[in-house]
């Protein structure tokens, strides 16, 4: 059964920071994948029917560059993707991080899904869920689905564990609330038979340089 890359960012644009993808290479990295054939598609497409070459494209916290640096690049390849939103922080920065960047409001989000674009929950505050007690564990999980749904008249299906921080009871959880996927930090290719509540992505630093980016979509390397 044929693997397939989910791409994982945080940031896109020129701030001299760990989460940041440069402009200019995100653009580099989506027309490698365009050349060769590829279709950029967020989490709620990533079943392949038929021939099709599909890649996963996945932006984690929901930043206010992916909206102003990404989207544009994205919509010149017609390529869809998915951001976590953390309802909470909404309009907010990243505040579980030291150096922080804005986030989108609710009027960019809708921008966002009016493009095409998808969504999912990154939790309710961004908190480590494994270090909670099961009812605030449980709160994050149901209030992030519900506040987000109400919020954007959508349904929410994938669940990102923030920190990448998950176990068993969590995954029960995030399936018992209605998810359709929980959406892991572990490296690694995605094929339709795998556990859909511990899906694999492939993270995309930096620093990769157009070898290493080639490495990570086209050959079995982040599966080593």
């Amino acid at each position: 059964m044929k693997s397939i890359p989910i791409l994982y960012y945080h940031n896109i644009g020129g701030e001299n920071y760990k989460s940041f993808c440069k402009v200019d290479s995100f653009k580099y990295q989506m027309n490698f994948m365009f050349s060769r054939g590829y279709k950029g598609v967020g989490c709620d497409n990533l079943l392949i029917e038929g021939g099709e070459k599909l890649f996963g494209i996945t932006f984690d916290d929901g930043y206010e560059d992916n909206l102003l640096n990404a989207l544009p690049i994205l919509k010149s390849y017609n390529f869809k993707a998915t951001c976590f939103i953390v309802p909470n922080m909404i309009g907010a920065t990243n505040s579980w991080d030291k150096v922080q960047f804005k986030l989108m409001d609710k009027i960019q989000i809708k921008e966002w899904l009016d493009e095409g674009m998808s969504i999912g929950s990154h939790s309710l505050n961004h908190y480590d869920l494994s270090r909670l007690s099961t009812e605030s564990m449980s709160k994050e999980i149901a209030d992030s689905k519900k506040i987000l749904e109400d919020t954007f008249g959508i349904s929410i299906d994938d669940f990102c564990y923030p920190y990448g921080k998950y176990n068993l009871k969590i995954t029960k959880k995030v399936k018992d609330f209605g998810y359709k996927r929980g959406i892991t930090t572990k490296r690694g290719l995605y094929k339709s038979s795998d556990n859909n509540y511990d899906i694999k992505r492939v993270p995309v630093n930096r620093n990769d340089s157009k070898f290493k980016f080639w490495l990570k979509t086209m050959t079995a390397y982040e599966n080593l």
